[in-house]
């Protein structure tokens, strides 16, 4: 595309859109590659992959100026969306079937969670229920203006965080710079999480993911401290569908438990263990 707009030899808007749109979805690129599965490959190459008819369709008509315009315009849209169907069929094709059929009443929403005029929806009745638990009781406890860090129960391996919380409790101060944490960067040592924690009021920490496996960073465990500190400065007030969501108050004492070996965490782990071992056994 630049070099098209550079032999144009004056300015033509069609090909200026096409370059900066180019550069932008190049800059994006890393962030699919990063993690190539069909998730991260919908949502990284988003731009590059729309603007590779506009592309295609561009280069035929430079090659066959005679030819209709709207003849490679539909076969680059048709060849991409086959394309799209076969690499990553399921945050595309898929999802927006399922929310087809929603709309249409033919199968059932998300599970919602409410506080106020705040709502957010989880996949399935136990992350509800567990949730809005949790919820009910922070809003019953907590003040305006104390310091809340949402995490996994497992804060050696920082995979995910449940954000939902952060937005359904505004009048809360988020304790940590990691809002979303990722692995390799949140539970590294020296990462600053263990004072982050040290400095919240409130924690709910959630085993909504501890037992998932990749062949990647996110299989590794990194520093134990964040764990340490809430065994050592932190009591359990609520433990929700058997340790799905765990409820912390910072207290004088704490309850000297390693959060990830509570309730369900414990036997994800171990899930999670025997999965990584049997992938590198392979």
């Amino acid at each position: 595309a630049h070099r098209w707009y550079r032999r144009a030899g004056r300015p033509d808007g069609r090909l200026l859109v096409l370059v900066a749109g180019s550069l932008f979805g190049l800059g994006m690129l890393p962030q699919a590659l990063q993690r190539p599965d069909s998730t991260h490959l919908a949502w990284g190459s988003c731009i590059s992959v729309s603007l590779l008819a506009a592309a295609a369709a561009e280069a035929v008509a430079r090659r066959s100026p005679t030819t209709a315009r709207v003849k490679p315009w539909m076969a680059a849209t048709a060849l991409l969306g086959v394309g799209m169907l076969v690499v990553a069929p399921f945050f595309t094709y898929r999802y927006y079937l399922l929310q087809t059929r929603i709309s249409f009443g033919n199968k059932p929403g998300g599970f919602e969670v409410q506080r106020g005029e705040r709502r957010f929806y989880f996949g399935n009745e136990a992350l509800q229920r567990s949730s809005q638990a949790a919820i009910d009781d922070l809003d019953r406890l907590s003040t305006p203006g104390q310091r809340l860090l949402v995490g996994p129960a497992d804060l050696s391996r920082t995979i995910y965080s449940d954000v939902a919380f952060y937005y359904l409790f505004p009048e809360l101060e988020p304790a940590t710079f990691y809002i979303e944490m990722d692995p390799g960067l949140a539970d590294q040592e020296g990462s600053g999480l263990a004072d982050d924690v040290a400095s919240a009021d409130w924690l709910i920490l959630t085993n909504f993911w501890t037992g998932w496996y990749e062949p990647n960073a996110s299989a590794e465990f990194g520093s134990t401290e964040p764990n340490q500190v809430v065994a050592d400065q932190f009591c359990l007030v609520g433990n929700y569908e058997n340790a799905l969501v765990l409820l912390y108050q910072r207290c004088e004492e704490g309850d000297g438990v390693d959060p990830s070996t509570i309730g369900i965490g414990e036997q994800r782990r171990i899930d999670f263990e025997k999965e990584k071992a049997k992938r590198q056994a392979e």
